[in-house]
């Protein structure tokens, strides 16, 4: 979902590095090269396969001399964690070796931050965050003189401000209470910081929150104890704690109710014609879940599989009645009541979460509490 992110926003056509993991199967890698996407190898998948960077290495290099723009997750790796580990080299030696191939242009980094509403789902907002481009050019004097240096300098400098695009929890110890406090006491941190509440201001708000309880968590942790004592009582109950976040005052529980019961017709109706593609999701996306795609598959899988599904569905009804009137509005209904079927079921769960929100409403009011006095000072 990133690639399909990044290509909604930049008009070139991007080249990707992933994991080499997923090029596995000689099919799947032929597909995912006709994407242009291309395999990165790391030290633990064997030092036999690092040779083979080489090779991209200078496909790479390539790409960016012909002016076309590439995409590479700096950590060199994937983590669910919203946290910012630190950066291989490749990248950037891609950069300077570029650099050094271009007589009166510059290549730039251009750091981007990626925030999910939710890792594993569809349908929840996405925000983000673009940084002011790093000019290669200007560090090729240190890179002249000490390319290592220059190398550990340029890292340092994306670091940061890719660190400041994305909510980055650096406490080890205290990530769930400080990820739980970004998200209940979202709302109240736009107040306090005179915020309108849309999704960017949002985001801003819960880096704020992450910074503040990150500095506590290094310089005076006793005062969390209590904070996490109710968080981790919360934890226990298994509450989702962002999707509740997400739902607005103006979404009641009565009104939700009846949509679902109202519509749940058409919703048995679509979960009838997609009932393969569903069975396929569940079959394969526990096994791609531990490559952190799972999100990306059910989108993947719902795209291409479903017209299948709806003409195969209306082909047996064809056969079964010898009519092709009710076949017709069945196949040319079945992708509307599909995009339907995915909002109605965010519906199914927001009503879930109204009543997680009802019932365990106290311990979020009690950690609340907990913030406020934690934030008072900081905002008076």
């Amino acid at each position: 979902m990133d690639c399909v992110t990044l290509l909604a926003v930049f008009k070139k056509p991007i080249t990707f590095f992933a994991k080499s993991a997923i090029f596995v199967n000689a099919r799947i890698s032929k597909i995912l090269t006709f994407l242009r996407i291309m395999p990165a190898y790391r030290q633990q998948e064997g030092i036999g396969n690092v040779t083979k960077n080489e090779d991209n290495f200078f496909k790479a290099v390539d790409l960016l001399l012909m002016g076309f723009p590439l995409c590479i997750m700096p950590e060199g790796g994937q983590h669910e964690k919203h946290h910012l580990y630190p950066f291989v080299k490749g990248p950037f030696r891609i950069a300077f070796y570029t650099q050094a191939n271009l007589a009166n242009k510059s290549v730039y980094l251009i750091p981007i931050g990626i925030d999910y509403g939710h890792y594993d789902r569809l349908g929840y907002p996405l925000v983000m965050n673009i940084a002011k481009p790093i000019s290669v050019n200007s560090y090729m004097e240190i890179y002249k003189e000490n390319p290592a240096k220059a190398l550990n300098i340029i890292k340092e400098d994306a670091y940061k401000q890719l660190s400041d695009m994305m909510l980055n929890i650096c406490s080890d110890k205290y990530y769930d209470v400080i990820y739980i406090s970004a998200y209940l006491y979202n709302c109240a941190m736009l107040t306090m910081l005179n915020l309108e509440d849309n999704q960017t201001n949002r985001m801003k708000a819960r880096q704020y929150i992450v910074k503040h309880l990150d500095e506590i968590a290094a310089q005076t942790p006793e005062k969390l104890q209590t904070l996490t004592e109710k968080c981790t009582l919360l934890a226990k109950k298994k509450v989702d704690v962002v999707s509740i976040a997400n739902i607005s005052s103006k979404h009641k529980f009565f009104f939700i109710l009846c949509y679902v019961l109202f519509f749940l017709p058409i919703f048995v109706y679509g979960f009838l014609l997609n009932i393969f593609v569903i069975l396929l999701i569940v079959v394969l996306v526990p096994k791609l879940k531990k490559y952190g795609f799972s999100s990306t598959l059910k989108y993947v899988l719902f795209s291409l599989f479903s017209p299948v599904c709806h003409l195969l569905f209306s082909l047996s009804i064809a056969i079964v009645i010898s009519s092709w009137v009710i076949p017709l509005i069945v196949f040319l209904t079945g992708m509307p009541v599909t995009v339907f079927c995915s909002k109605y079921v965010r519906r199914l769960r927001m009503l879930k979460n109204k009543f997680l929100l009802r019932k365990h409403k106290q311990y979020m009011i009690d950690i609340c509490k907990e913030l406020a006095v934690l934030f008072e000072k900081k905002t008076a």
